[in-house]
This record gives structure tokens, sequence and C-alpha cells, in this order.
């Protein structure tokens, strides 16, 4: 007589990843930096607006804080 095992899929929840786990690995480099704080000066000199409120707004938009590093994949995005 054969037996039949049934698989049945695990219940358990799946770990999520990180949001640093899930960058591309690296931050920006330098002249990516430096390209993206001329833009931000361009648009300061532009608007009126001070530089540090132009750079809390953009690493909000990244879901980012001030001293966090800038991952490469986002730096199209805030360009």
């Amino acid at each position: 007589m054969r037996r039949w095992a049934i698989v049945l899929p695990s219940r358990r929840p799946q770990p999520q990843q990180s949001q640093q786990s899930r960058v591309t690995g690296h931050t920006l480099l330098p002249a990516e930096h430096q390209s993206l704080n001329q833009q931000i000066a361009r648009l300061a000199a532009a608007t009126g607006e001070p530089t540090g409120k132009i750079w809390g707004a953009a690493l909000k938009l990244v879901n980012l804080t001030s001293g966090d590093p800038i991952p490469a994949c986002h730096f199209s995005l805030l360009t």
C-alpha cells in the first residue's frame, strides 16, 4: 500500500528585508554628492529657500534623515 504525503506551504510569515538590504549596496560617490549639492544650491538661490530646508525636503522624499548616507539608487530621484 502506498502512502501519499501532502506538503502544505508554510504559513509562517517571511521576514521582511530592511531598507538598507534592499539598497544596491553603495552610497553616493563624492562627485554625485557634489553635483546634488550644487543643484540644491542653485535651487536655493532661485527660490530664496534655505539650503537646509531643501536638503530636509529632499531627504524626506526618499525616507532618510539628516546624517543618513544617501544610497546611490536614489541619485536619479533627487536630481
